[in-house]
């Protein structure tokens, strides 16, 4: 009797075990090298006010980064997905740019690496396609800003300017370049290229700064009363979604009348947002490490 206890205790003790083993690695805790005041996910409209995009933190090995963007439908009751991917990089990237109504998606990838040393320092994603293509900075940077690792990772130049007719993104410009501050590097979004040429005397006069012009709503999300999502659970989105609009618009109509503030909640059979109470709304924990009770 003694040893059917025994081992019925030690085989008890083992199944925990294995349980609390699985638990751990279907919710592993947080990569380190993400700071516990970030969410999992970043939230933008570039400048698209009728799209709103998310991108998910990637896990590492474990799990790349994920991007959606959605758009606004039914008179604005809906946020509907438009399009989704699994992104090259494994962390979050240092900076990117949606243009082309969501279509093309341009990252940064070298947030935790010196910038241009990385296989994927940038990746441009053609989600109509279903293309992408990852460069290092050496395939387009000129060989005189290769002197040295310093001079080499200064060749974005700053604010972005767009040219939308052409689908091209210019990293600085025309009078920076000529300086000898920065190469003038292209972003060609429909070939999927990055290259260097010589400036111009001005750019096109369509073309427009993306860090000026401004978004019209700003957007924050939270898991109401639920804890993040599993770092590994696959295209997980946020439970909330909250935006306020910051910039007149057109055509309030499409945005829900004359709503200033708008709150949405995920349908996740449909993986659709629909409009919500700001009643249901709870604002994010102040680290999100911790679950949000």
């Amino acid at each position: 009797m003694g040893n059917s206890h025994t081992c019925a205790l030690a085989f008890l003790f083992a199944l925990s075990l294995g349980s609390c083993a699985a638990r751990e690695r279907s919710q592993p805790h947080r990569p380190e090298r993400y700071a516990d005041s970030w969410g999992q996910f970043f939230i933008d409209t570039y400048t698209n006010p009728r799209q709103v995009s998310i991108l998910r933190l990637g896990a590492g090995e474990a799990r790349a980064a994920e991007y959606w963007v959605f758009e606004w439908a039914e008179g604005g009751e809906q946020l509907r997905p438009l399009y989704k991917s699994r992104l090259l990089t494994t962390w979050a990237p240092w900076s990117w740019r949606a243009e082309g109504d969501g279509r093309f998606l341009v990252t940064f990838d070298d947030r935790f690496e010196p910038q241009g040393s990385t296989d994927h320092c940038v990746v441009i994603y053609d989600f109509v396609r279903g293309e992408s293509k990852a460069m290092r900075a050496d395939d387009f940077v000129p060989e005189k800003w290769r002197g040295s690792e310093g001079v080499r990772h200064q060749w974005d130049g700053g604010p972005a300017y767009v040219d939308p007719l052409l689908q091209v993104i210019y990293t600085t410009t025309p009078a920076r370049a000529r300086q000898g501050t920065n190469p003038f590097v292209v972003i060609d979004l429909p070939s999927l290229s990055v290259r260097a040429e010589p400036p111009p005397v001005a750019l096109p006069a369509r073309t427009y700064c993306e860090t000026s012009n401004g978004h019209v709503w700003e957007w924050a999300f939270s898991m109401g009363s639920a804890p993040e999502p599993s770092w590994l659970a696959p295209f997980a989105l946020p439970t909330y979604l909250k935006g306020r609009r910051v910039q007149p618009l057109e055509d309030r109509t499409a945005f829900g009348a004359a709503s200033d503030e708008v709150f949405f909640r995920l349908d996740p059979a449909q993986s659709v947002y629909v409009r919500c109470d700001r009643a249901e709304w709870r604002e994010p924990p102040s680290t999100w490490a911790k679950p949000q009770k």
